[in-house]
């Protein structure tokens, strides 16, 4: 059905998280494809309106990000772009494979600081930026897209781009224990085996406890409580 969109005058191409005015020819409003149902400081509650987030649709200045929705949803790249978000989750995830729906990554490079993804009740945390560096954390983010898997399902995480990651020999002792702690913090059946994670926390129990004075509280509380 056709749509008027009214929009400033002089705009071109883009793309509005909220609509300002879009009405159909019979009058009726369409509803945009997000609602923003609550917001301060911290922590934006918004209600997904259809099934797909858009690319660069998720662009609200906030810590904390949930999106609800009434139907599974489904992502196009770089759905989420929030350079201040640390924590996100999402009600619903449409685990099922669409020709129409690309293998593309979620989140837009910008989301330096996130941390804590949380989708259809299954979480993965990994280090911000600050913790091991744009680099790093820009290989873990591409941990989160969209992927066919045995030619017939979509998943949304690949653990082994974060096993590729702590594999690498060139990756200091001090991050390697970072990332175990938010490997063994994370739902356990999200990745293919989290016994190399536990082992190399044991091996390196000195030096790890020796960090608990420099990392955050999270960090340090995981690893006293593991490792004595």
């Amino acid at each position: 059905m056709q749509c008027r969109l009214i929009v400033p005058e002089g705009t071109k191409g883009c793309y509005f998280p909220e609509c300002i005015d879009v009405k159909y020819s019979d009058g009726k409003k369409y509803n945009g494809y997000l609602t923003l149902k609550s917001c301060d400081d911290n922590k934006t509650v918004l209600y997904l309106n259809g099934s797909i987030l858009p690319s660069y649709s998720v662009a609200y200045s906030t810590r904390t990000l949930e999106i609800k929705s009434d139907s599974p949803v489904r992502f196009e790249k770089y759905a989420v772009c929030i350079r201040e978000l640390e924590s996100v989750s999402v009600e619903r995830w449409e685990n099922v494979y669409h020709s129409s729906i690309p293998c593309s990554e979620i989140f837009s490079v910008c989301c330096t600081n996130l941390h804590r993804i949380e989708i259809s009740g299954k979480h993965v945390y990994i280090p911000s930026e600050n913790m091991i560096g744009y680099r790093l954390h820009q290989k873990l983010l591409k941990a989160f897209f969209i992927h066919k898997k045995n030619d017939e399902y979509l998943y949304w995480f690949d653990c082994t781009v974060v096993d590729a990651l702590f594999s690498d020999n060139n990756i200091s002792q001090k991050i390697k224990i970072i990332v175990a702690c938010d490997v063994l913090r994370s739902t356990e059946s999200l990745f293919e085996d989290i016994s190399v994670y536990q082992k190399y926390l044991q091996t390196h129990k000195r030096y790890a406890l020796i960090l608990c004075d420099t990392l955050p509280d999270e960090y340090a509380e995981f690893l006293i409580e593991f490792l004595l």
